[in-house]
């Protein structure tokens, strides 16, 4: 079922109306998750903060809630405030699956920081919870994001990093082959297949249609990234314009600063704000290990 945002924000006014904290709650719990699907971030953190308050109104566990959140956060580079909405999941020994969630959130920010050793850890512990549970989305998700860790740290040349040696990519726990999609686009670009890279991610941007969405961003932003590094930059800054059209309003702060920079770079511009936007990022990362690799990205300031 597609995700009618009207008419969502129609029926969580009638309910607030209503004052049905039970069918709100469960209203809220759906939209968070919609909210981050299609890039709205903010609207998802917010949510989640709305149905914390109701689970407490009625007595019933917010499971997921923080989680979600501090996903959300990590998208939009509020590094400082995922911790504690991490912290916000219910993660007691009753709750083994709000302990998996807590992981996969943690997992999901280590990625968006380039994080890749830590990362790596992370994502074992995700996996091996998800298969504990038998979420097989949960596996999916971890298992894909470890594809992409992998390939970052075959192509990293690392085997010491400030908290220790590096995992080899053999070592880590697989989930199924990642030849399609973002995964495999994003995969391709890290092994410099720049064709491979573009052709894959545009077609997951043909299978979403023009509707802004966090996959549809994403895509976007890699195939700028991948032009640039072919040497294309006309449509670089054209991939980089796009991006930033559909990020920029809805605060991605981890594309923005990416695209941004593409474009200044394919353009022969100053990049200075792009340069500011990821020293402010950077500024909310407070354990210097993981800081460290947030400043080894291919396109970071020196």
């Amino acid at each position: 079922v597609g995700f009618n945002e009207a008419a969502s924000e129609d029926l969580l006014q009638r309910l607030e109306a209503r004052r049905d904290p039970v069918k709100l709650n469960a209203h809220c719990f759906w939209m968070m998750w919609q909210y981050m699907a299609v890039g709205r971030f903010g609207d998802s953190v917010a949510t989640c903060d709305r149905g914390i308050e109701l689970a407490d109104l009625i007595g019933s566990a917010p499971v997921q809630y923080g989680s979600i959140k501090a996903i959300s956060l990590a998208e939009m580079g509020r590094f400082d405030e995922v911790r504690s909405a991490i912290e916000q999941e219910v993660t007691d020994d009753d709750h083994p699956f709000g302990q998996s969630m807590a992981s996969l959130a943690r997992s999901v920010y280590l990625v968006r920081l380039g994080a890749w050793a830590p990362a790596a850890e992370s994502l074992s512990d995700t996996l091996e919870r998800a298969e504990e549970l038998s979420r097989v989305w949960m596996k999916y998700w971890a298992g894909s994001l470890l594809a992409v860790v992998a390939a970052n740290l075959r192509n990293s040349g690392l085997d010491h990093a400030p908290t220790g040696p590096v995992p080899l990519p053999a070592a880590l726990p697989v989930f199924g082959e990642w030849l399609v999609g973002l995964v495999g686009a994003e995969i391709a670009l890290v092994e410099h297949r720049t064709a491979d890279a573009i052709a894959l991610a545009e077609s997951t941007l043909d299978s979403s249609g023009s509707t802004a969405s966090r996959d549809a961003m994403t895509a976007l932003e890699l195939i700028a990234r991948a032009h640039l590094e072919a040497g294309d930059l006309e449509a670089a800054a054209a991939a980089a314009d796009r991006t930033l059209a559909m990020a920029e309003p809805v605060g991605f702060g981890t594309l923005v600063w990416r695209a941004r920079m593409v474009k200044a770079l394919a353009r022969g511009e100053s990049p200075a704000e792009a340069e500011a936007e990821f020293r402010t990022l950077a500024d909310r990362i407070s354990e210097p290990e993981l800081r460290w690799w947030f400043e080894r990205q291919p396109l970071a300031p020196n």
